[in-house]
This record gives C-alpha cells, structure tokens and sequence, in this order.
C-alpha cells in the first residue's frame, strides 16, 4: 500500500504536532514500511529521504500572501502542493472550512478527514477567551466560515478519523447524517521518550508540572492557579511548585497570583536533557482542565501519551479514549470534573501518597502500557487498516496539515 503523509509547517506551528509527524515517521521505520511517506509541506527547505520528504510552497517570497491564503484558502494550497487526482484515497487532518474546501471536495471525493475537535467550538472558546482585537476579528471571520461552509464539506467526505466517540456525535449533527468514522486516539514514539518516572513524595512539598507550547483557554491554566490559590490559603503549611513548560509566561495568568508568585516556574521551551532534567523532579503533571469551554469531555492529548511514556502520574479533566484500557488496580491519572470548580489538591496528595507506596510497579505498568495501547507502530497500523478498508486499489494519499498560526 503506497501512503502519502502530508504536512504543512510553518515556524510557529505547535510544537506538540511538530513532534508527533516526526514520531509517526520513526514508527514507519519501525514498521518498515516503505509504501508510507510522510511528506512535509514547509516555506523553508526542501529535503528526501527515505519515509520524509521536504517540499518548499509558498504563492510568492512574501509570507503574508502564503499565511492570508491559509485562512482563506487553505484547501488551494494542498491542491497547488500536491496533486491530489494521483492518488485513491486522501486523509487530511481537518483545519477549517473555506470556500476553496468546497470546490476542492467537489473535485476530489476520495477524502478522509482526521478530526481533533468541532473547529465552530474551538474558535468559538478563542475569541471568547483573547484580549487582541485584531485575533478576535479574523476568528470570528474563520468562525463565519466555518459555520457557512462545514457542512458542504464534511457531506462530500468519504470518511473520518477522529480522536473520540463524542467528536463522531458532533459530525453527525453538523453532516445530520450517520458518517463513516473510525476512532483512533493520539500515540507516541516510545523510543523518544527518556523514562524519567516522578521525584520522591514527602507528603509536604508538592511539585506539578504542565507542558504547553501555547496558552490555550481550554489548558485551564487560570482554574489551576485558583485551585492552588485556594488550598494553600487552608493549609499553608503545604508547599506546591508549578513549573510550566512551553510558550507559557505570566502575562498569560488571568486570576490573581500574588499569595503563590514566588512558587510559579517558568522554563520557556525545553527539549532534550533539558526537558528530561526539569521532568524527573517533578512528583505529577497536568493534563487540560477546561476542555468545557471548547465543548469536549472525550478527547485525546499529546500530553497524556508523553505523561504516560515517561512515567509520571498526572491528573486531568476529560475522559481519554487512551485511558479507556487501564487495569483499574494500577491507575496512574486522576480525572477531576470538566467544569469550573475549584480542584481539591487534598485528593492529590492522597493520590500521590497512594502512588508513592508502589511507584515500582506502577511505573513498569506504564512503561508496558504505553508500548503496548499508545505506541505509533501500534496506531499508525490502524490508520492504514481503515484507509485500506475504505479503498479496493493499494494507492492512496495521507495529507497532513498542521496548524500554522496562532490565529
């Protein structure tokens, strides 16, 4: 089976869906498969080699006509990179409807849409949660879009990969119709990810951490600082660090941090021994709190993956279908309640004390789990089971397309 996996990058792309094409392409090398190519569409380079190939696109030398294209046309520019009739079938990770969405799905009816969110909701959150006049006007333009021509699109789609049962529900709506959806959560490259497990709880002095590459609303970053605000003030004799990794500054701090300022980290972006350096201090990470405000419950996350392949606990609050096979006696997250209540960090500590007393056993249970449910050798096979089932020829076209921009 001949496999295309295109990308398209740019500079300020999310570093988490960066780092989750170049896992995909070493789980292909794992798999020796040499059918599936990753291709990534960049303003920068153009490279090959053996299962990842750089192609350079643009509409001119001046970044913003390629960045105003990708607002408004996006689906032109995957039909000016790529030609698309070449192949049987195309899955293309979802990034918004626009006008050339509509032509281009009247054109090509071999399309498979991944699908992380219902994008109406997620801008809808965006707009409602920045203070920038100028990001509030073009999502709401994005939103219109979205809102206007959706459902011309998702109707002409062959089928869907999605990150949730509940993102299936919502297409449903939007197409009003029972789609062709197969759900595949998020994965990882287990080879990547040094095992660094969690530091020595002493019952006293907590450190969480929580990796980001960007402030979004629905990380819930302000209910975590309320929530730690709001347990120390009853038992101050407890200490709690929060150490945020990522493009994550205290500009990007809405609620009040005066009583807790001075136990706040930031370490910008970190990769490496770095990251591994900082991770292995920590006692639990933090996974979203706020997905409420983009309408999600189910979801997938990057960071559950890394949590989990790294050996940390952590605690979250959404249901992710890749918990959904955890032995109940070797439990290593905590959900709390995907709402704006104040979190009770009495409850982590009892967590934490709980997991210290058999951290052995808990970390070789998700060192195993994560190659065995989360590995991308293990999900990428089941991308290729569901693009095979849905063509009769061998042939078919993976198109990624990243986010590009913050807008």
């Amino acid at each position: 089976m001949k496999v295309a996996y295109i990308y398209i990058l740019l500079k300020n792309s999310s570093v988490g869906v960066v780092r989750k094409v170049l896992d995909q392409e070493v789980a292909l090398r794992k798999l020796n498969n040499d059918d599936f190519e990753i291709i990534v569409l960049s303003t920068e380079k153009e490279s090959s080699d053996k299962n990842l190939r750089f192609v350079k696109y643009g509409l001119s030398s001046f970044p913003m006509c390629t960045n105003f294209m990708y607002i408004f046309a996006k689906y032109y520019l995957i039909n000016k990179s790529i030609k698309i009739s070449s192949y049987d079938k195309v899955i293309i990770r979802y990034v918004g409807a626009d006008l050339s969405g509509v032509f281009f799905m009247k054109k090509h009816r071999n399309v498979i849409f991944e699908v992380h969110a219902i994008e109406a909701d997620e801008f809808k959150s965006k707009i409602q949660y920045t203070n920038s006049l100028i990001k509030k006007l073009i999502r709401s333009f994005r939103l219109v879009q979205e809102l206007t021509f959706r459902r011309a699109i998702f109707k002409r789609a062959y089928g869907f990969i999605t990150m949730s049962d509940e993102i299936v529900r919502g297409l449903n709506k939007i197409v009003k119709g029972k789609i062709n959806a197969k759900t595949i959560a998020n994965g990882i490259d287990t080879s990547r990810i040094k095992k660094t497990g969690f530091s020595t709880f002493d019952g006293n002095h907590l450190k969480v951490v929580f990796i980001g590459s960007r402030p979004d609303s629905w990380h819930g970053i302000d209910r975590l600082v309320k929530s730690v605000n709001s347990f120390l003030s009853q038992f101050p004799e407890k200490k709690i660090e929060l150490h945020f990794i990522g493009g994550i500054s205290i500009n990007d701090i809405d609620v009040d941090i005066s009583e807790i300022k001075d136990s706040i980290i930031f370490h910008d972006l970190k990769y490496g021994n770095e990251l591994d350096d900082i991770m292995e201090k920590m006692h639990i990470a933090v996974g979203p709190l706020a997905l409420y405000r983009k309408k999600l419950n189910d979801v997938s996350a990057l960071k559950t993956c890394e949590y989990t392949a790294r050996g940390i606990p952590f605690f979250q609050a959404f249901n992710d279908p890749n918990l959904f096979s955890v032995d109940s006696n070797f439990k290593f997250y905590k959900i709390f309640p995907n709402n704006d209540s104040i979190i009770d960090f009495s409850e982590i500590y009892e967590f934490m004390e709980t997991i210290q007393k058999r951290k052995i056993e808990i970390l070789n249970y998700m060192e195993n789990y994560t190659k065995k449910h989360l590995d991308w050798t293990v999900k990428l096979n089941l991308y290729i089971d569901f693009a095979s089932k849905a063509s009769a020829k061998l042939l078919f076209l993976l198109i990624y397309v990243a986010e590009l921009m913050r807008l």
